[in-house]
């Protein structure tokens, strides 16, 4: 689809089987910056006014420590000489195991990711596409 732009990439997650997400299939839109490696990708997802997830609004935001979206401790957090795209789906195809106690789920009506991980929410994409 964007064969002249090779920092934009779709992605498409199939929800694992035995949990609440199984044969889901969910939509990602991923862009990689100038800077990438150095930092982390940016992800919109396409949630179609859905919330099915603590980490994964309405409005496209994906709330992750990986992605400096959410605040999380330094090991959870994106390292240019140990993170890649790939984890970034990881944390996606491994829902939370108890999702309405995660943390992310605490910020659901409480402005998500805004204010959390520094100017982490200024910086995320997805607010911006939405």
């Amino acid at each position: 689809m964007y064969e002249d732009r090779a920092d934009l990439l779709q992605a498409v997650i199939k929800g694992p089987q035995g949990t609440p997400y199984a044969d889901g299939l969910f939509f990602f839109d991923v862009q990689l910056p100038a800077e990438y490696p150095d930092v982390p990708p940016r992800v919109y997802y396409h949630a179609h006014g859905d919330r099915v997830n603590p980490n994964l609004y309405e409005n496209g935001k994906v709330c992750l420590s990986l992605l400096g979206t959410w605040a999380g401790s330094s090991v959870e957090s994106w390292d240019p000489k140990k993170s890649n795209i790939l984890q970034v789906s990881a944390a996606h195809t491994a829902p939370p195991a108890r999702p309405l106690r995660a943390a992310a789920a605490s910020q659901v009506g409480k402005g998500g990711c805004s204010g959390l991980n520094g100017a982490g929410a200024r910086r995320c994409w997805c607010r911006s596409r939405g």
